[in-house]
Formats: C-alpha cells, structure tokens, sequence
C-alpha cells in the first residue's frame, strides 16, 4: 500500500514513508519469502496523518494462530541486524496483540509493526482506512481540520490517550465525521461497504468555524447519554441497550464495536469541559488553512493559557441527564446559557 498523498502536504515526508515502507517489506519477504505480506492501515493511508503520524503496518502469514508470538521472533532477529536500516525501539511480547515497534534509521519514520494469520485475519483495518480517506477526499478542509483536533487532543494527555482513560485520535476522528455529517455543513453520507465512492463537497464555512462548530456541538449540544455517535446510518442513532450511557459510545463503522469504552466514566464531563475552553480560546481568532498547519507545528499547548470556565457555568451543566434533552440542563442554569458561545 502506497502511503495517502492526501494525508497533508508533506510530498517529501510521504516519500520518506514509502521508502520506509518498501525497505520493511523487503525485510519480510527476504525473512518469510512468500509466506507472508505486508499491509499499511491508520493515519498514513486515511487522509487525517499529519507528518509526525508513525507507520501502522501488519503482516499476513501462514501460520498456525497457536504460534503467532513466535512467529515474531524471525522478523524481529532480521531487523535487529546491523544492515537492516531498523533500529528496533520496543517489542511488547506479552501484549494480547503484540507488536514491534521499530525506526526507519534513514528517514527517522517510525513503524509499529503487528502480525494476523491468513485464517483468522479481518480486514476491518483496511476498510477503516479506505472510509475514512474517502470523507477526507470530499473537500481538503475536512483532513485540514481533523488533523488539528488530533493535534489539539494530544496536548492533554489524560483525554488525548486511550491507554490513561481517554479517547484514541481514530476515535476524535470519527466523533469529527460523525459532526460533519449532523452539522449545517451536511457533507457526503458514504455508505460503509467497499468499494467506497469518491465525492466531492463544497464547504463554504472556513477551517475555523469548521473547528469552533465542533468544539461547540460536543461540549454544549450533544447529549451523550441517548446519542450514540454512528457514522454507519446518515441518521441519529440512539445508544444500544448494552452499552454503558453513563460513557460516550462511539461506534466502529466496520465492527460492532464501542471504540470509546476506554474512556474513564468521569473523563465524558471532563472533556466537554475541555472542548469548551478550547473554543473559548480559539473563538476570536479567524484561522485559515495555513494559520491551521502552522499552528498545528507549534510547540504543545500550554493549557494554562486555556481561560477557565465562566464564574456561572458549573462544571455540572455538562453533565448530560439519561432520559432528558436540552431542556434539563437550561432547568439547571439559565445563568450558564448565557455564558455559551453561539451558534456558528
């Protein structure tokens, strides 16, 4: 798989890419010969990679699913060579899927690098992959935007994680199309089975009410526990009976799958209240395309510089009730309402 030019302007940083790609996928031909093959998935290939996105890569072997630890050690011994051009900077063996994350010494672009049996392998990865570049193609804003609420997001690191209780940038990508597609800016519904058509959109919003009617929907409009975000139907989804609604439900759209249930139960209040302030700090400036990139280069936000919510609005209004709408929470502060910033 060739790596998505689409995934920003970086031409010579996707060059570095493919080439790191091509000499690992000669390391595993040479270490399984036709054994086995290699696939890119995630941010390289869908449209939302920034330059600094690391390679997600698995192979696809013949091999007994009894013995797939094992079967990483021949990889692992190759890359470990001198000549290899990889320098491998971690092995989690023990992990329920392990992985082998090495660096393209070179290009400095690092791989982490999965295995899957030809017998038990789904390739919902791919297909994750191909839907998300297909909103991407829609109009170059929307990959604009998305990569900055990746970036945005992974300046706090309790919400930006899904390893510490917060969400993973797949699932801020998906609540960001799930927006899309529910906003004013109603772009392309894409109905999730290959092949996936490639649409064009006008967007007449800029990047930053894009971004601002974003930060917007979610820490003030959307009520997380009756809504679940799905972007498998163009219509609003209500949360299943077995999911959790005290916690954001956000569904996989190739697996039936929450991909937020990482998320700590009380992080849901936290990163409204997150969302809020950032819009809040981000309201008056007009950001345009190149404005976005190059903030986006920035050394990380210093959220101490995040003003701190209005003296009337309780971090309590956030809280989404089960059961009542919009209504509910004006009954709780009037005051607060006031304070919110308005509809874009």
């Amino acid at each position: 798989a060739v790596v998505s030019t689409q995934s920003g302007h970086y031409g010579r940083d996707n060059r570095n890419r493919n080439e790191a790609v091509d000499a690992l996928r000669d390391i595993c031909c040479e270490t399984y010969h036709s054994q086995a093959s290699l696939y890119i998935f995630g941010s390289s290939i869908n449209g939302f990679g920034t330059k600094f996105s690391d390679v997600d890569c698995f192979v696809i072997a013949k091999f007994d699913i009894h013995r797939k630890k094992s079967f990483f050690q021949p990889l692992l011994n190759s890359l470990k060579k001198y000549k290899s051009g990889f320098r491998v900077t971690s092995f989690a063996k023990q992990a329920k899927i392990p992985v082998i994350t090495a660096q393209h010494v070179k290009t400095k672009i690092s791989m982490d690098v999965t295995f899957g049996s030809s017998k038990e392998c789904k390739m919902d990865v791919l297909e994750n992959s191909a839907l998300l570049n297909s909103y991407a193609m829609q109009n170059p804003k929307i990959p604009m935007v998305g990569r900055f609420i990746k970036h945005l997001m992974s300046t706090n690191g309790k919400l930006g994680s899904a390893k510490v209780g917060g969400l993973s940038s797949y699932c801020h990508i998906l609540m960001y199309i799930y927006y899309l597609l529910h906003s004013p800016h109603k772009i392309k519904h894409v109905q999730v089975k290959p092949p996936y058509s490639e649409q064009k959109n006008t967007l007449n919003a800029s990047e930053g009410e894009i971004l601002l009617g974003f930060l917007e929907y979610y820490s003030c409009r959307f009520n997380t526990s009756l809504h679940a975000i799905d972007i498998r139907f163009p219509r609003v989804e209500k949360v299943k009976h077995d999911r959790n609604p005290a916690i954001l439900t956000v569904e996989d759209p190739i697996i039936d799958k929450n991909v937020a249930k990482t998320m700590a139960q009380n992080r849901v209040v936290e990163l409204k209240v997150f969302y809020y302030r950032l819009c809040e700090f981000l309201r008056t400036t007009e950001l345009s395309a190149g404005e976005l990139e190059k903030f986006i280069q920035q050394p990380v936000l210093n959220l101490k510089e995040l003003p701190p919510l209005h003296p009337k609005c309780r971090p309590d209004y956030f809280e989404d009730v089960e059961g009542e709408g919009r209504s509910k929470k004006k009954e709780k502060s009037t005051d607060c309402d006031s304070a919110l910033i308005p509809l874009l």
